[in-house]
């Protein structure tokens, strides 16, 4: 491939993907953050929602109960579609169309996050403005705001 032989890698692919995010509130108002660990690709040391990509055949709701359990332990209930952003970023040597697919719903459980994150934080969405934010987390954050 002459691009390859021109830079010595290989050419930046373009791709889609279908994610889902969930606002998950407490009792004084303040959202779910979980800031991301080293074992990510991207977005080291950023804050995200609970949130990840939709699985073959998979239901959005499905996709937000398995990731609120793969990232927190925890259990989400009164999904409640709240819009859809879109982002075109780069990540891993590609760039990315990201569909986002975002809900409100609540929280139950004990927290106990996984080895893609390090800490979590419970803010308004005016304070996670202030935070250093994944790519495409501020457009989510501003279409329910």
């Amino acid at each position: 491939d002459s691009s390859r032989l021109q830079t010595g890698r290989l050419p930046m692919e373009k791709k889609s993907v279908v994610a889902v995010s969930v606002f998950l509130k407490n009792s004084k108002n303040q959202f779910l953050f979980l800031r991301r660990s080293k074992n990510n690709s991207t977005g080291v040391g950023c804050f995200q929602l609970p949130e990840g990509k939709i699985e073959w055949d998979e239901k959005p709701e499905e996709t937000i109960k398995r990731e609120v359990r793969e990232e927190t332990s925890g259990k989400v209930s009164n999904l409640r579609l709240e819009g859809v952003s879109s982002v075109t970023l780069k990540a891993k040597g590609n760039e990315y169309h990201v569909l986002r697919i975002i809900y409100s719903g609540k929280f139950s459980g004990k927290i106990k996050l996984s080895e893609y994150h390090t800490d979590f934080q419970w803010m308004t969405l005016k304070e996670a403005l202030k935070q250093p934010l994944l790519n495409g987390v501020e457009g989510a954050i501003r279409q329910v705001l």
